[in-house]
């Protein structure tokens, strides 16, 4: 946990002026995850698995799932989301 109490410390952000940020939200939930929306962006946090292995393991981990969501997100091939 970070010292300001808020957990999970790493989040992806889809910025409120992102094109098609309409779309973004229900991508996003039909692939299960839960965005957060605040100040009109929308937040998703990153996971973080201790047992993921040494930090080089870990970083690929959460490049990983950053990279998931972008093409969950922007419905891409593979996300099973195409429109």
């Amino acid at each position: 946990m970070r010292a300001d109490e808020t957990d999970p410390p790493l989040w992806v952000r889809w910025h409120r002026e992102t094109t098609d940020i309409e779309l973004v939200r229900p991508r996003l939930e039909a692939a299960e995850y839960a965005p957060i929306s605040h100040e009109g962006h929308l937040w998703v946090p990153l996971t973080i698995e201790a047992d993921t292995g040494g930090a080089t393991r870990q970083i690929a981990s959460l490049i990983s799932e950053a990279v998931q969501l972008y093409r969950t997100a922007a419905a891409l091939p593979g996300t099973g989301l195409m429109e």
